[in-house]
């Protein structure tokens, strides 16, 4: 049996395969610090987007983007401002979340979280 974080790193891999045909440019992957993690940050047009990834092998206990919840989002948010604070750049944050479900192969792509 796989361990969590195997399975946690192939589901970033599909999104981030995800995110390059849709024309996102990767900047980085697992940006971390004491206030969390972001799984990936990209370019896409004038936005630095910064992208959760949730996957799920069973949604028997929902669908994976369900678990992007208001305290993920407010972790999130914080991680932008650091990651603003530590790196100058005049494009627009925006968060956006890749919900992958294993079972169905149904990859969701949510784009309009407000910042």
């Amino acid at each position: 049996m796989r361990n969590t974080r195997s399975i946690g790193q192939n589901g970033e891999d599909t999104a981030a395969r995800y995110l390059q045909s849709k024309g996102y440019t990767i900047i980085t992957r697992n940006f971390r610090s004491n206030f969390g993690e972001i799984d990936i940050i990209a370019e896409h047009g004038s936005y630095l987007v910064f992208i959760e990834v949730k996957y799920r092998s069973s949604q028997a206990y929902g669908s994976p983007y369900e678990a992007v919840n208001a305290h993920k989002l407010y972790k999130l948010k914080r991680m932008v401002d650091y990651y603003y604070s530590l790196n100058k750049t005049e494009l627009s944050p925006k968060i956006e979340v890749i919900s992958i479900a294993k079972e169905d192969d149904l990859i969701r792509h949510i784009t309009g979280i407000l910042f």
